[in-house]
């Protein structure tokens, strides 16, 4: 998030290596984010189905966030008239990202070998 409107300020600039900067600081965070997504999405879900649902989870993610995501930013900078508008949709969706990432439940004591079911909470 913090590292949103200064990269997207960089890469507005109109030079190549703002312009690679900027989206060097947009995108280096989110290799972090990817690399942690695949162990997220084999601890989410059980073992009978993780292929199937890790798969059409993240590929729906994709294609409603990255496919319209080039659509919304030139909405908002025609709305706005702000060529850095996009970041602020950035953080946006990573605020909202941070608030789903402390809703999943914890898995630390649920083999992933075996698929066992998450057990009921205790009252």
């Amino acid at each position: 998030m913090a590292l949103s409107v200064p990269g997207y300020l960089l890469a507005a600039q109109g030079s190549l290596s703002t312009a690679i900067l900027g989206q060097l600081f947009v995108a280096l965070p989110w290799s972090f984010v990817v690399a942690a997504v695949v162990a997220i999405q084999m601890e989410i879900f059980p073992t009978r189905v993780r292929y199937s649902a890790s798969s059409i989870g993240y590929n729906l993610a994709y294609m409603v966030f990255g496919g319209t995501a080039p659509l919304v930013a030139t909405w908002l900078v025609s709305v706005t008239g702000s060529s850095i508008s996009p970041a602020f949709y950035l953080m946006i969706v990573a605020a909202v990202i941070f608030v789903v990432a402390f809703a999943l439940p914890e898995t630390s004591r649920l083999s992933l070998r075996t698929g066992a079911e998450r057990p009921e909470p205790a009252v």
